[in-house]
């Protein structure tokens, strides 16, 4: 029998539906990588964000932390 996996949104807490039209946000040396989430797709070392609100949100927490370390 398969493990269910449930996935949450990392800025709000959202928990993901079938519907839900998610991202993934991958930290990368120098950047990042943002894809959409398709319903099967498993990741791991990754962020989930539940909508372009929380998107935008860590977008603008990591660019605050870049400028931090400048």
């Amino acid at each position: 029998m398969a493990a269910l996996v449930t996935r949450t949104c990392d800025v709000c807490g959202a928990v993901k539906r079938e519907a839900n039209h998610w991202f993934i946000l991958e930290k990368m040396k120098g950047g990042y990588l943002v894809l959409p989430a398709e319903a099967g797709d498993a990741y791991v070392g990754v962020l989930d964000l539940c909508s372009e609100d929380c998107l935008q949100k860590k977008e603008s927490e990591l660019r605050g932390t870049w400028r931090a370390s400048a």
